[in-house]
């Protein structure tokens, strides 16, 4: 049986887009294009590979065995292109495409890369901010920094960091509303909340303040919510409310911030350095981990 790697393609991304325009869109084929090399390709193979409803495009039982084997293969075909690509020393050259989440993005990740983009000139960076893991087989990105993706076997998921998240109010704040001195004087003050509906990861990640000394199936109602922790660092400075962040975080150093309930635990975001299995040996994956992890260890986080 010879089986159209095109056609496998085709149909990868149109399970993956979830519909014939969005993929058509995408491969820059037009639909009928699209809906032909489907037909062809469950013809060669003598299966039905999609359920076609008034909600759209479904996978079949065999239709998610040959998703799953096309994302392999498509995956393998991209780490052997870009090793090919790159020199075996000297200058790494291409596209190293980054993932991470909005707030490390925004409060950390950015904040680190200068000493790196000197030392490598003619690689070029796309960074992409998502609070919802993306598919990293899917020729969309070549490492994520993030908290890690659960179920995800495919993925080499390396521990990083760990950021502890406390409570934090300016001077301000505390002068005219007053000092928590436990967990339930929380119930009379603003709390401002991280929230994105895209999130994928932990709740207790953004959340645990809601629930910080009440009663079991009790939770607060915050005062805020955004999807922007630099707005966050801005409305907490600006004596707003209380917001949770973490100190390891270098913009957290420039803000005059009062911890608030310091005693407590608060809770831990584990980041790590992700990339397909496939990919562990490409350098520029190697080299930027290397240069990650300089940094933070030169942090201490």
């Amino acid at each position: 049986m010879n089986i159209d790697f095109e056609r496998m393609r085709v149909f990868f991304t149109v399970a993956q887009e979830g519909g014939i325009t969005k993929a058509s869109h995408k491969l820059h084929l037009d639909k009928s294009s699209v809906s032909r090399h489907i037909q062809i390709l469950e013809e060669e193979l003598g299966q039905k590979l999609l359920f076609r409803s008034r909600e759209g495009l479904t996978l079949t039982p065999q239709g998610r065995y040959v998703f799953e084997k096309t994302q392999g293969i498509l995956d393998q075909m991209r780490s052997l292109h870009s090793y090919f690509d790159e020199p075996p020393e000297g200058k790494i050259k291409g596209t190293l495409r980054i993932n991470s989440t909005h707030a490390l993005t925004a409060t950390w990740l950015t904040l680190i890369m200068s000493r790196f983009i000197e030392d490598h000139p003619e690689l070029r960076l796309e960074i992409m901010a998502s609070n919802e893991p993306r598919n990293m087989t899917a020729d969309e990105f070549d490492v994520a920094i993030r908290p890690c993706i659960d179920n995800a076997p495919h993925l080499i998921q390396e521990p990083l960091m760990r950021w502890r998240l406390q409570l934090y109010a300016s001077k301000e704040y505390l002068k005219k509303f007053g000092t928590p001195k436990r967990p339930e004087d929380l119930d009379r003050h603003r709390l401002i909340l991280f929230g994105d509906s895209s999130m994928n990861f932990p709740r207790s990640y953004t959340s645990w303040p809601l629930y910080l000394g009440t009663e079991r199936g009790q939770i607060r109602k915050p005062f805020i919510v955004l999807n922007s922790v630099p707005g966050m660092y801005h409305l907490v400075q600006s004596g707003i409310g209380i917001g949770s962040f973490a100190k390891e975080s270098p913009v957290f150093k420039r803000y005059d911030l009062v911890p608030v309930l310091p005693d407590l635990p608060g809770t831990e975001v584990e980041v790590c350095y992700i990339y397909p299995a496939s990919h562990q040996f490409l350098r520029k994956i190697q080299v930027f981990r290397d240069y990650i992890k300089q940094e933070i260890a030169a942090q201490g986080c």
